[in-house]
Order: C-alpha cells, then structure tokens, then sequence
C-alpha cells in the first residue's frame, strides 16, 4: 500500500529485511538477517519491531556519546549484529532500508513514546546462574538454536562465527534477558523472568567474535555545543 513513487524501495527494503545476505550480502559476515531480531521486516510488534522507530529519530546515544540519525544506527546494527560491514549512506541497501522503515513508521507522530517498545532491562533483581542457564538452554533453546548454539533452519546461531559479535545489543544480559522473556520460544513465549536471565548468562558467555568498527564509532565533536539553559 506504499504510494507508487516509492513502492519499489519500499518493497525492496523489506526484501533486505527478511533476506540480508541475498540482498545486502556484502554487507554482512555471519549467518543472521535483520529478522532474527526484528521479526517480519521489523513489522511484528512481538519482536523488536521497528514500526514507528522512523519518528524516534535523532536520539542521544552513548554509544556515539552524541546525537544520532537512523542511518547511523542501521550502520551500527551492520557492523555489530551482523558482524559485518556498515553501508554508506548513499547506497542503494541503505536508502532502501531508510524509505521501508520511513514507510512503516507512517501515522505515527515524531518523538512519540511507542507502547510496543522493550524496555532496557526486566527490572528483575536475579543474577544470573549460567549452570541453571544451560538447563534452560538444553530444554527450550536447543531445539530450534541447535545444541551447540550453531542455529538450524528456523532460527538464527546464538554464538560462534555465524551469530552476533561481542559489540551487539544482543551480547548484553539485560537486552537478552528481555528478548527471550517476552518471545522466545518464538510464537509461544514462556520462561520465567529468572529463566531468561539465567539463559542470557548462559549464552554470554560463549565465544563470538570480536567487534571491529568499520567507520567511526563516535561523533567528533569540533563546534562546542551551546549550553543548557
């Protein structure tokens, strides 16, 4: 239902989405799609979705230590989610992504709070018990993830060379803890708080590889910023 004058980036943006390495495999250096996390080319709402995330941009974030505009974060998301390599902004994968999450985003006010957003954190004071975590793993996970984490044809590795580096959201406890509490097992969501966290430092602590930026990582600031009144 995009307008004419953009329909074909949008439908390629959502083609990108849900079919990284066909798309924008050059971007990309592991076995993930932007769908693992965001599921449904970020349209469903029982994931990360990424409807309205076109009218929450710019933010602060501490990642830049600045103010950012949702190309830079996509960039972000290429380098650390998919281990790979940022597109520029003048690249056909990028504005096509840029016009699809615009697309998305239609209707919904700039800077609105979103009631689908997660939160950072579960807010649970548990700490987590990797050996506790690893009964979780072995009896919900392993089943679409694979026994070594290695991923199957339903679900994206979780650790090793295919899955995210060690500068991805995802290699945050409390961020993982939050995923999997609210959708994993995908489509019948049903650990506890305390079995999403244990599960987390489970997978945390398996080896991934190492984040390498491949454009700079953080705003340089030149012109000082006028101050707070």
């Amino acid at each position: 239902d995009a307008p004419e004058n953009i329909r074909a980036e949008v439908m390629l943006g959502y083609k990108i989405m849900t079919e990284t390495k066909k798309y924008a495999g050059e971007y990309v250096k592991n076995d993930l799609s932007c769908s693992s996390c965001h599921f449904d080319g970020g349209r469903s709402r029982n994931s990360i979705s990424l409807v309205g995330v076109g009218a929450t941009y710019p933010r602060y974030r501490s990642r830049q230590d600045y103010t950012v505009d949702i190309a830079m974060r996509t960039q972000d998301c290429f380098e650390r989610s998919m281990n790979g390599v940022a597109p520029a902004l003048d690249t056909q994968v990028m504005q096509s992504l840029l016009v699809y999450m615009q697309w998305i985003s239609k209707g919904i006010p700039i800077y609105s709070k979103l009631p689908w957003a997660l939160p950072s954190d579960l807010g649970n004071p548990h700490k987590p018990n990797v050996e506790d975590g690893a009964k979780v793993y072995a009896n919900v996970c392993a089943r679409c993830h694979g026994e070594e984490g290695q991923g199957t044809p339903i679900a994206p590795p979780l650790w090793g060379d295919g899955s995210y580096n060690d500068g991805a959201g995802m290699n945050r406890i409390t961020t993982f803890s939050v995923f999997t509490w609210r959708f994993m097992p995908k489509n019948a969501p049903s650990l506890t708080q305390e079995q999403a966290i244990d599960v987390a430092g489970f997978v945390h602590e398996k080896p991934r590889p190492k984040f390498v930026s491949t454009h700079a990582d953080k705003i340089r600031q030149i012109i000082p910023l006028p101050e707070e009144k």
